[in-house]
């Protein structure tokens, strides 16, 4: 499987949130906030924001099956800069299960 970049996971995450906020406006207060800002769920603007969220959460999708240590390492250097040795991510994961706060220097 290709190696995603993270600026195209960080946008479509984004745009999921931004879709899951409206979601969860509609429900709690039945109001649609692309709808309101954007001239009504009819007007074209509002259309292509809805598709272009729509799509966010089909590529969002594909975020899932990334294994975490490609999706991590997707944005290293070409050189390795800035990519976790299998020694620090085991140190890592060991931090992190066992409820301590880790920050990677």
């Amino acid at each position: 499987m290709a190696e995603r970049s993270g600026c195209n996971g960080s946008f479509s995450l984004l745009l999921v949130i931004v879709g899951a906020i409206n979601w969860g406006l509609v429900g709690l207060f039945q109001f649609d906030l692309i709808a309101f800002l954007f001239g009504g769920q009819a007007a074209m603007i509002s259309r292509v924001l809805y598709t272009i969220v729509g799509a966010a959460g089909l590529w969002s999708i594909s975020m899932l099956f990334t294994p975490r240590e490609a999706a991590h390492t997707a944005g290293a250097h070409a050189d390795g800069a800035g990519a976790l040795s299998a020694d620090q991510m085991k140190t890592q994961f060991s931090l992190r299960s066992r409820g301590r706060i880790f920050f990677n220097a």
